[in-house]
């Protein structure tokens, strides 16, 4: 039936749904996830975890060809949307939660704005992310260029646009493997972790 539509309505159909996924992984306004089912009451950890708790478990996505390390403390929450895209919330305390948004790369190439795209941008370049269903948008500012254990990827954070008073923004890195797209985001205070967990990244082929 997709395949059948005409190109313009397809990519309508498109960014429209990413637009929304990515409003919701990035905590703007209109918040996906709140749309769900909500979670069981006891899922919330109320406990702060140190980066040294080395108590793990292993997230490794069906059908996706990357796994890493988390903190066997975090509730792991999984949304499905159209066009194949998944996005996973690990939460813990009120600050403590990272997302993961994987899209297929194939979608992303109907954009027009593949990872090859992003990751020949200069530092600092900006991308403004609207929300069709609400009147927020985020401002995505590509940081860097980086490697992720041989893999490249790039930088970023994003903060709503305009920002909040006080607001502080999310970090991220953006990689693309194997067939998919695949972004990771969470809030500065939890770098240490953060950075700790993408150390843990392994990559197989499907």
């Amino acid at each position: 039936f997709f395949a059948q539509l005409s190109l313009r309505t397809r990519r309508i159909l498109i960014i429209s749904t990413l637009s929304i996924i990515i409003a919701g992984m990035l905590d703007f306004s209109l918040r996906i996830n709140e749309l769900e089912a909500p979670e069981e009451p006891n899922q919330e950890v109320t406990k702060q975890e140190s980066p040294t708790n080395k108590e793990t478990k292993v997230f490794m996505p069906k059908s996706h060809s990357f796994s890493f390390a988390y903190p066997a403390a975090l509730t792991l929450v999984e949304n499905s949307y159209p066009m194949g895209a998944k996005n996973y919330t690990l939460q813990g305390s009120s600050n403590q939660k990272y997302h993961i948004l994987i899209i297929p790369t194939a979608v992303a190439a109907m954009l027009g704005q593949s990872f090859e795209d992003i990751y020949a941008l200069p530092p600092q370049s900006e991308l403004n992310l609207k929300n069709p269903l609400s009147r927020s948008s985020g401002r995505f500012i590509k940081t860097a260029n980086r490697t992720i254990k041989g893999q490249k990827a790039v930088a970023f954070t994003v903060t709503d646009n305009p920002p909040k008073p006080n607001q502080r923004p999310e970090i991220g890195v953006f990689m693309e493997i194997e067939d998919d797209v695949v972004a990771f985001t969470t809030t500065e205070q939890n770098h240490a972790r953060f950075e700790e967990m993408l150390s843990t990244l392994s990559f197989s082929a499907q």
